[in-house]
């Protein structure tokens, strides 16, 4: 393991950090997370793949969206929802692979 220093983050970089850490912190928006890994899906497509309702996967999709984790793009009457970027994968490639070394 590497020795760099790391630098302790101010307060408003610290509350964007923290409120992207929460969104991980519930096991279906972490489920939504690495389903949306595969490609962008609407809020049904999302809510069909994991059995629960649209409100319900609207409202974690909401906090996805806040934390910085997903955005949404409209195509007409859709909203297809996908990864903010690449490093919310390789985030999750990162704690998966910490998780499997447990």
């Amino acid at each position: 393991m590497t020795t760099e220093p790391f630098e302790v983050p101010k307060n408003e970089e610290l509350d964007q950090v923290v409120t992207f850490f929460k969104a991980f912190g519930d096991r279906t928006r972490y489920l939504i997370v690495t389903i949306l890994a595969e490609g962008p899906l609407t809020v049904n497509e999302l809510a069909e793949r994991l059995g629960i309702s649209q409100p319900a996967m609207s409202h974690q999709l909401m906090i996805l969206r806040q934390a910085g984790v997903v955005i949404g793009q409209r195509d007409g009457r859709y909203i297809y929802y996908q990864l903010t970027d690449h490093h919310v994968l390789t985030i999750l490639r990162q704690v998966q692979a910490h998780a499997s070394q447990g």
